[in-house]
This record gives structure tokens, sequence and C-alpha cells, in this order.
């Protein structure tokens, strides 16, 4: 744990994995990008939200600004990451259910239905971080099998992106890709075939809130819905 004036830092392995400004601010673009992607959805589809690795909650936070209402389901395996974040990062108001366990075995497990699935596991030191061994298969599919119909899956990439948008394209029409300027990361995100890299952009521009992560966000058209 770090602390930076007001900015508090969970770093594992020497990787940042969380960021918590104290009295409230940006959590960092790609947290940005991943929470805000629960404005894809119409209102009445951001009721449950599954986090698999969870971290010290930066996306949850956002996901929990712009959808106050919805139930947040977070899984983190290590529970020293649980505890640190709950008692340095605020965890605990954010209203998060917390599953302290291994994020495949709960996929192959959990039976609940999500509107929005966010991934964002990694494992090992800074200068090698990757995903485990079974993302992005067989964990995508795995939580593609928990959406709602007409959700929305998306997936924090570093060196993954083209392997996440080949398993993603086995199972759905249309994939997006979103690269954050001034990091490694990609969002692979898919969802109801009309969303597209344009509708994910309209989400982001259409919304204040969302309007100082905009300008480092570049949305591609990853795999294209196959005519019909």
């Amino acid at each position: 744990m770090r602390r930076r004036g007001a900015l508090v830092e969970l770093h594992i392995d020497g990787t940042l994995s969380s960021a918590h400004r104290l009295g409230g601010g940006p959590a960092g673009p790609v947290w940005e990008t991943l929470g805000g992607l629960v404005l894809a959805l119409p209102p009445e589809r951001r009721r449950r939200v599954l986090l698999l690795g969870l971290g010290g909650g930066s996306a949850a936070r956002v996901v929990r600004r712009l959808a106050p209402e919805a139930r947040l389901v977070g899984v983190e395996k290590d529970p020293d990451v649980a505890r640190a974040a709950t008692r340095h990062l605020g965890l605990g108001e954010l209203g998060v259910e917390i599953v302290v366990g291994d994020a495949l075995a709960f996929l192959e497990h959990d039976r609940a239905a999500y509107d929005l699935v966010l991934e964002d596991i990694f494992i090992g030191p800074s200068r090698t971080v990757r995903k485990p061994e079974w993302l992005p298969e067989p964990g995508l599919s795995l939580a593609l099998d928990r959406l709602e119909e007409g959700g929305l899956l998306a997936s924090n990439t570093i060196h993954e992106e083209h392997a996440s948008v080949r398993a993603l394209a086995k199972r759905r029409a249309g994939v997006v890709s979103i690269a954050v300027e001034g990091y490694y990361n990609h969002v692979v995100v898919t969802g109801p075939p009309a969303l597209g890299a344009a509708g994910l952009r309209r989400v982001f521009s259409g919304d204040p809130r969302l309007a100082r992560v905009l300008p480092k966000l570049t949305f591609r058209t990853a795999a294209r819905p196959t005519p019909r």
C-alpha cells in the first residue's frame, strides 16, 4: 500500500492494482473505462454487475457512482488484498458482495445471471504481468454464460487483446477494442451487435461524468457482426 497525498495505491507484485483518491476524484483512465461501460446498458438493465478480479475496487467504485442501485458482486482470490482494500481503500463503503476465492471456480459453479461482467484479472510481477492460464479461454466463454440476454462483457487486456477478441468473436457477433492513451491496456468489449465502436463512443461522449476520460480513448471495431 502506498500513499501519495490524497491518492492511496494498492500494488501487488510491483503492479498497480487499484487506486483511490480520498475525498473523491478519478480512479484512473483504465478503471474509468471499465466501470463506465455500465452506461452502455439501458437504466433498467444496470441491475447486477459481476467484477472478476475485484482488487482494491477501483472499477467497482466507478460502477457504483454511475449505477448507485446496482447489485455488485466482486470476486477476489487473495484475502489479504480484500482486507487491505476494505481497510485502506474504502471498499466497505461500496456495498460490494465480496467473494474471496478463485474466479475460475466461481464461474464454473455460479448460476446467477448478470447484466454486466467486468474481467480485470492479472497475475505475476510488473515486468511479466499476464492473465492466468484459463484466460481468455475457457474463462471468457464461462463469463459469457453468466450474461443476461442483451448484457455486456468487458475484459481488461494487455498482451492478450487479440486472443481475447478471437475468443469472444467465436460466441458473439461483434467485438470492440478500446485503447487507453498512455497505457498498454486495451479493454475488449462485446454486447448487443448494434452497439459497436461508434455506439460505445457515444456512450462516453454523452455523459459528463465520463468526459475526462474520453480524450484518452480510441474505439475500434475488432470483430464485425456476421451478415445474415
